[in-house]
Order: C-alpha cells, then structure tokens, then sequence
C-alpha cells in the first residue's frame, strides 16, 4: 500500500482514478484498496475504506469520514460518517446511507434513504423506501434478511414506502425491526410496529384506496403473518 505525499493511501495495482476526479476531494487518510474511482463530483471523506472486501465503483458518489466500503457498485449516491456496506452491492442514484448506517452483501438499494444507525441484512432489495427510527447505533431500526420492496403495482404505478414514523428523520422515534424473507408490493406501507419476529410472508394490495397503514403496532412476541391481501377498505394484520 503506497501513501501519496497528500496521506492517501493507494494500492497503485488494483485502483484507478479517471481523469476528470479532483483529487483535492479524497482527503488525506482515505485508503483506496481496490476500486475504480470517476465523477467530477465525487469526494471521500479522511479515514474512509474503499474496496477494502473486492472491487468497487466509485462514480458521482459522496463519501464521508470513516466510511468502509466493500465491493459493488455506488453511482450517485450519499454514504455519511461511519456508514458501512460488507460487499457485492448495488447502490445506485438517489440512495443515502446516513450516520453510522449499516448494509450487509448483496444489497441492491435506489432512491432510498436509510437514517442515523439502520441496518439492513444481506440479500436486501429496495427501490423508493424510507427507512427511520431509533436514535443511535445502540438503538436502531433494522430489517432482515432477504427482505424485498417492489415499487411497481401490476398496473406499472410507482410508489414509494415509509418504514418507521416520520420523526425519526430527527431521531425522535422507537425502532422497528421487519423480519427478514418479507416482501412488500404496495404503496406507502406504514410499518409502525416496534418489534416484529421474523417470519417469511408478504404484504399486498391490488388497489390505490386504503393505503394509510399496513402493520401497526404488534405486542412483543406476535408475528404479523401469511399473506395481508387488501382490495378496498381497511388492511388489518393478522398476529398469530
């Protein structure tokens, strides 16, 4: 691993930095493993890991301080201080990682913002989602593994979610955990439940009416369960 004059450290076989990159915005003490570096706009903040865990494609991307980041592609995105991403993901345009956020490997995430301390498991798939609650890395929302998040109705609507209350874009809400092996496929989900156990099932609607709240509060130990379909009306979950 070579140090540049400014501090940065490069691995000068496996990192390329194109042209157009100002190299006044990778800060001193960012360590560039294994990565492809473009974007005029790109930055990366001091003490930052980039393809520490394989590749990664850095393109328009702005990365904060302490940030690690494993293999995948990020293009256009926002990953703030201490976020952290293990490998093999797909962050594309739209997609912010705030403070001390978390994604395991082989997350595909699009127009999709994760606040202060969440995390999310492997194999996670999410287009159009806020994803709030809890107030630091210690207290945090959280989804599981294998979790799915379809943006399109059959009709070819697209709608965004909200997962955990508003407020916790100001760090003033309870964290909500959503088991992993869940998908959801419908418009702005409410998920307000503080604990959910995991279990696999599936969230759907087939119309555009009652689309306020898909899970509400669950007490500790219920499970919302099997397949929540909804038409018209009102959407209720089925704790088991």
């Amino acid at each position: 691993m070579a140090r540049t004059k400014r501090g940065e450290s490069v691995g000068p076989d496996r990192v390329y930095v194109s042209e157009e990159v100002q190299l006044d915005r990778i800060a001193p003490g960012a360590e560039l493993i294994n990565a492809t570096i473009t974007g005029a706009t790109t930055f990366i903040g001091t003490k930052s890991q980039i393809g520490n865990a394989g590749l990664a494609r850095i393109d328009e991307t702005q990365i904060g301080s302490s940030v690690v980041v494993g293999a995948g592609s990020y293009e256009n995105c926002v990953l703030l201080r201490g976020a952290k991403v293990r490998g093999f993901a797909e962050f594309r345009q739209g997609t912010v990682l705030e403070e001390n956020a978390e994604a395991g490997h082989n997350v595909g995430l699009k127009n999709t913002v994760f606040t202060t301390g969440v995390v999310a498991g492997s194999l996670v798939n999410f287009c159009d989602v806020l994803l709030t609650g809890g107030g630091s890395r210690s207290d945090h929302s959280e989804v599981g593994s294998g979790a799915i998040h379809f943006n399109f109705d059959p009709r070819g609507d697209k709608f965004g979610s909200l997962m955990g209350d508003a407020t916790g874009c100001l760090l003033r809400s309870r964290r909500i955990f959503v088991g992993g092996t869940r998908e959801w496929s419908r418009p702005f989900i409410w998920i307000l439940a503080e604990w959910l156990r995991p279990d696999p099932s599936s969230a759907r609607t087939s119309r555009r009416t009652s689309c306020q709240r898909e899970m509400r509060p669950a007490k500790a130990g219920h499970t919302i369960s099997n397949s929540i379909s909804t038409s018209a009306g009102n959407s209720q979950p089925r704790p088991s």
